[in-house]
């Protein structure tokens, strides 16, 4: 699993090619994912969205956050320009275990480019590289 991190100074080289994707999220508390995005993201990253975007509705047999049905997915991945022949680089706030989501999901399509941030945006931030606060 290691090879699937990728550092932070690596990751900054790719700007301008690659997509970047922010899936923080909570559990505990509802929109606060959507809420840190908006606060401070990579510059160009878009906002993936674990309730909303990552899984369907909950059902009486399905569990908390079932996949997506797999054209809902694919169309958020086309509005939002995330493409198998581009990296793609996804990051939470610090370990990666949200981002593993989009992750997973993007290697089950067939996307091998597809990288998480070591040490998510905490790192990225220690580093004093750039971070968008604008909305």
């Amino acid at each position: 699993m290691a090879a699937n991190f990728i550092p932070v100074a690596r990751a900054a080289g790719l700007r301008g090619v690659a997509r970047f994707v922010d899936c923080r999220w909570s559990l505990q508390e509802v929109g606060l994912g959507r809420a840190q995005f908006e606060a401070g993201r990579i510059p160009g990253a878009v906002f993936a969205d674990v309730d909303a975007d990552l899984s369907a509705a909950p059902g009486p047999t399905t569990g908390r956050h079932p996949l997506p049905p797999l054209a809902v997915f694919t169309e958020w991945l086309q509005r939002n320009q995330v493409a198998p022949a581009a990296p793609v680089v996804v990051y939470d706030e610090v370990g990666g275990g949200y981002a593993a989501r989009l992750w997973w999901m993007l290697r089950c399509l067939g996307y091998e480019q597809v990288h998480i941030l070591d040490g998510g945006l905490m790192a990225w931030r220690e580093e004093g590289l750039p971070v968008d606060t604008t909305e």
